[in-house]
């Protein structure tokens, strides 16, 4: 199935217009689109972003989402990296 997913924070720099389109199994969840993502990715991007999307948390259009979670097909998700500051 395929999904959209959207880039936040510095992640976003990495990707065009700061989104992706990822082509996932059928039965796919949070953790394996996690996988599939990183595994896209990792020949393009820096080790440093890799390990910044390792820890960021997956939203839909209406919550975070855990990583056991369900997605279907044409999912629009946002990868949020964590936030730092003071």
């Amino acid at each position: 199935m395929q999904i959209e997913i959207r880039f936040f924070g510095p992640l976003r720099e990495k990707a065009p217009d700061g989104r992706l389109s990822l082509t996932v199994p059928d039965d796919c969840r949070v953790r394996d689109v996690r996988t599939a993502l990183a595994a896209h990715v990792t020949p393009l991007w820096p080790e440093s972003f890799i390990g910044l999307l390792t820890v960021s948390a997956f939203a839909d259009e209406h919550t975070i989402l855990r990583d056991d979670e369900s997605i279907t097909d044409g999912a629009r998700l946002a990868v949020l990296p964590p936030v730092n500051g003071g």
